[in-house]
């Protein structure tokens, strides 16, 4: 708490973000609305391992819903690694000529973020500094 307080005074217009220490491993599209699109899939990591691909559309995260990347980290941030969520997700297969979306659900094991903090820019140039606990 100290080196937030610390940061927010020094970097006013920079945003920080508190996070209980929790890694799901995957990268989301940031323009897309209606779910997370996921963009990619961090190898040996929960998402892997519990069967998310890139091109998945994450709707729900332990029963909430997820408008986009931003608010799929938010109820990331919410858990701590080695809790255990559920993932509802929505998958685009190709048979034959006709395109089929299929509705799953997923258990994962979520991973231990680094607790170093980082600083990461998105795609607007908002700078954010990450503080895992």
């Amino acid at each position: 708490d100290h080196l937030s307080n610390r940061l927010a005074k020094s970097l006013a217009t920079t945003k920080i973000a508190r996070r209980k220490g929790a890694l799901l491993g995957v990268q989301g599209d940031p323009t897309v609305q209606g779910g997370c699109l996921v963009s990619y899939v961090q190898t040996e990591s929960a998402a892997e391992k519990a069967g998310l691909q890139v091109g998945d559309l994450i709707k729900k995260f332990e029963g909430q819903p997820v408008a986009d990347f931003s608010s799929l980290t938010k109820l990331i941030a919410t858990k701590g690694g080695g809790d255990s969520v559920e993932i509802e997700f929505e998958r685009q297969t190709q048979v034959g000529e006709k395109i089929e979306r299929q509705t799953l659900t997923k258990k994962a094991t979520l991973d231990r973020w680094k607790s170093r903090p980082t600083m990461s820019v998105n795609y607007n140039d908002d700078v954010r500094i990450i503080i895992g606990r």
